[in-house]
């Protein structure tokens, strides 16, 4: 944010104790934040680090050559980092260009190191220093001393580098106030170094809202508003479209500290020779309220939320034994799920129900999943009901209506809870398994509409919401029914615990779609 409240930023950045003071001298930048944002000590970095990298989701063949990383506290938004550098591990490059906001410093344009060398915890990075003495010669560049050596967003990309890379020389830059034209001119004067052997990272949170901000945009379903905000941010930055990205941040006030170096990154990869129009690639989504256990809690929200994001963006090819990229799309409303996927997802299901009602009972989800048969689609984040059958007859139904958690995850869940805590059933017998019939509905993200006439039967679920009461129906539910709309809402009404109209005024509803598939078909 170009005005920053020092204070807040750190709290919610993922500050857990005072920096180090900077050290004297232009040789060396040495660890500020080190033992505050993430540990101190080598040992404990590498297994933090090793702890964000291990449990990722598979992307398949992808290479990014360009990267948007979050800079929070590692215990806040490591996990999110580690998306991006776990595709990283092992690969060669000669430079990275490191871009990040300033958080401590004011001026135009852009700040060069001015020291040879970066020293983290893991041990001493080289700086490319002809590269610095040759953008110096332009006026865009200038040195920020004091800034730099405070400054967090630059110092926690690098033990992740450090952690998954062989040697290289790195060019940290940080990006101040940029207007017009900025982020172009600086993507002109950093082509020359950002060729086919370096890698390039925008350092960014995304939306920081309530009190701490000074950002409180909307006071009702707050945790919606964020990501609707965040996923808006997003769409511009996914398609490449640095000038959308710019407008949507002018247009909405979008607090994503890091919209600066996002900027200079979207023109860099626009610029690369065949890379135009690639489109990037969401890996991982959270908050803080994720990590805090607050995303349901309003008042905790209002206090402050920040949200974190990972990105990579690929030249088409570029993937491991050549062919071509496949892209990953934003929503899963745009990439339906295989059909080889959806027996492996039943499989799954049917497999935790049959150990569950079998007395075997794990507190991580995990625990039932066999990580080499997991369908690449099971890695998103994504809403999702199982819904148990018997004889034709419900036996059983839960699920989880947004995307918090990875498909996989919410199957897992959502099976045990169907199996043994739908309380309109008992739970179901052990020797009833051989019996129940299992499908899944697997939700796009609701959408809140104005009017219930944009509820299209056979086509969207719909959730209603009155006087503190709820209720939802998936899009299979009516047609099953024969229901009209009008019966339908009736219905949801009365499943609500509310008089079959009360639908009609002083309700807001939301629609979404799903892709239904089940053992039966």
């Amino acid at each position: 944010m170009r005005t920053m409240r020092l204070s807040a930023c750190a709290v919610l950045c993922g500050w857990m104790g005072a920096c180090a003071a900077p050290a004297a001298g232009k040789a060396v930048r040495e660890p500020a934040v080190a033992g505050a944002f993430y540990p101190a000590g080598p040992e404990a970095l590498r297994s933090a680090i090793e702890g964000c990298l291990r449990v990722q989701p598979d992307f398949g063949d992808l290479r990014p050559s360009a990267l948007i990383a979050p800079h929070a506290g590692y215990v806040y938004s490591g996990k999110c980092a580690g998306a991006a550098y776990s595709l990283r591990r092992g690969m060669k490059f000669a430079r990275v260009i490191l871009l990040g906001p300033s958080h401590y410093g004011r001026f135009r344009g852009a700040a060069l190191p001015d020291y040879a060398a970066f020293r983290t915890p893991l041990g001493v990075v080289p700086v490319d220093v002809e590269a610095v003495a040759a953008l110096r010669a332009q006026a865009f560049f200038s040195f920020q001393g004091e800034a730099d050596r405070r400054e967090h967003s630059l110092e926690v990309q690098v033990p992740f580098l450090q952690a998954v890379l062989p040697p290289f020389k790195l060019l940290p830059i940080l990006v101040g106030a940029l207007d017009g034209g900025d982020a172009a001119q600086a993507a002109a004067a950093l082509a020359p170094f950002a060729g086919e052997d370096a890698l390039v990272v925008a350092s960014s949170d995304f939306t920081h809202f309530g009190a701490r901000f000074g950002f409180t945009p909307f006071t009702r379903d707050i945790e919606a508003g964020i990501r609707a905000l965040d996923f808006g941010a997003l769409a511009p930055i996914l398609a490449g479209k640095q000038a959308a990205f710019s407008d949507y941040i002018a247009r909405t006030g979008a607090t994503v500290c890091g919209r600066d170096p996002i900027g200079v990154l979207l023109e860099i990869v626009a610029r690369r020779p065949g890379s135009a129009g690639a489109p990037g690639v969401l890996l991982s989504y959270a908050t803080s309220g994720e990590m805090t256990g607050a995303r349901s809690d309003a008042a905790l929200l209002s206090q402050g939320s920040v949200s974190y994001a990972s990105v990579a963006f690929c030249r088409p090819g570029a993937v491991k034994g050549g062919g071509a990229v496949e892209p990953l799309d934003l929503l899963p409303r745009d990439r339906k799920i295989a059909r080889e996927s959806e027996k492996k997802l039943l499989a799954l299901a049917r497999g935790v129900i049959v150990r569950y009602l079998d007395g075997e009972r794990h507190e991580d989800p995990g625990a039932y999943v066999d990580w080499a048969a997991l369908p690449p689609e099971a890695r998103f984040k994504a809403g999702a009901f199982v819904t148990l059958k018997k004889r034709g007859e419900l036996r059983g139904c839960i699920g989880t209506i947004m995307p918090e958690e990875a498909l996989w995850e919410a199957v897992v869940k959502n099976a045990i809870n169907a199996a043994a805590r739908d309380r309109r059933f008992a739970p179901v017998a052990k020797e009833e398994a051989g019996e129940i019939s299992i499908e899944i509905s697997v939700l796009t993200p609701p959408r809140e509409v104005k009017s219930p006439e944009e509820f299209t039967v056979g086509r969207h679920g719909i959730l209603m919401e009155k006087a503190g009461r709820r209720a939802i129906f998936l899009p299979q539910v009516a047609p099953e029914q024969g229901w009209n709309r009008e019966q339908t809402l009736d219905h949801l009404a009365v499943k609500a615990g509310l008089a079959p109209e009360a639908w009609r005024e002083g309700t807001r509803f939301w629609v979404f779609e799903a892709q239904v598939f089940g053992e039966d078909e």
